[in-house]
């Protein structure tokens, strides 16, 4: 008779599952945060910090997606316009992410009555940053702007605005 043993840690990804029951976006936070597991471990700190993070890269990629949309040639002068409202906008978010960013690096320092200024600074740019999301998307939804690059733009923000909520929901739990 053998006896076989098997590990009882959990996975690296339940703390992630766990807590990404607390978002609007459970689905899309268990994705965007589940390669980093081990890295965050079971801390809601670093679970914050690193999704602030994710947050930030997905925020750049749809601006640089949306770049290259507007080098395409044949764009109507109103696609041409609303899009480079929108990259307007995502730029601005994209800066108040990178702000967020290096003030949770300072966050993490932070001791007493600095921990909630640090952590005002960060919800206030986090939000401002969903603004301009928001404000990039409802520009797009124009009725002379139809199609697959209004679709595909808007699904690009979309998901970056989801992942920006979720990094939002993390900080309001620290």
């Amino acid at each position: 008779m053998y006896v076989v043993r098997t590990a009882t840690s959990a996975a690296p990804t339940t703390f992630i599952e766990g807590s990404c029951k607390v978002t609007r976006f459970p689905a899309v936070c268990v994705q965007s945060l589940s390669a980093q597991a081990t890295a965050i471990g079971r801390d809601p700190q670093t679970l914050a910090q690193t999704a602030l993070s994710v947050s930030l890269a997905r925020a750049k990629s749809t601006k640089s997606f949306m770049l290259q949309l507007a080098k395409l040639r044949g764009l109507r002068a109103n696609e041409h316009a609303a899009l480079k409202d929108c990259l307007d906008n995502m730029d601005d978010g994209v800066d108040r992410l990178r702000q967020s960013v290096r003030e949770f690096e300072e966050l993490v320092k932070a001791q007493g009555e600095d921990i909630l200024w640090h952590k005002s600074n960060i919800a206030t740019w986090v939000s401002s940053a969903m603004d301009s999301e928001e404000t990039c998307k409802d520009g797009l939804n124009q009725p002379a702007l139809d199609g697959r690059m209004k679709s595909s733009i808007i699904a690009w923000i979309e998901d970056a605005s989801k992942v920006t909520s979720n990094a939002l929901a993390f900080l309001n739990t620290l």
